[in-house]
């Protein structure tokens, strides 16, 4: 996974957002504000991680025990899925 060159990673007060740069800069429904969670998620994405490998940090991040990866899981295909229909992921 791979977020595109036309989005930056910038905090703003207390948060942290995923602002569109270029062409998508005018339509803010591009702009993704970040929870800590998410923002986790995407500082490992930058790095060009896999799904499977960004699920172990997770996991490990979190000390998740078998019992929390379907929810896990779960939440990080909501995730992924958000920066899809964004078209934040390349």
């Amino acid at each position: 996974m791979k977020i595109r060159d036309t989005y930056l990673l910038k905090k703003a007060g207390d948060s942290y957002f995923l602002f569109p740069v270029g062409q998508n800069a005018v339509d803010y429904k591009h702009m993704l504000e970040l929870n800590g969670t998410g923002y986790f998620i995407t500082t490992q994405i930058l790095n060009e991680i896999t799904y499977d490998e960004l699920l172990k940090k997770l996991i490990a991040e979190y000390e998740a025990t078998e019992e929390d990866l379907p929810i896990l899981r779960r939440d990080l295909d909501i995730f992924v899925y958000q920066l899809r229909e964004r078209e934040i992921l390349e």
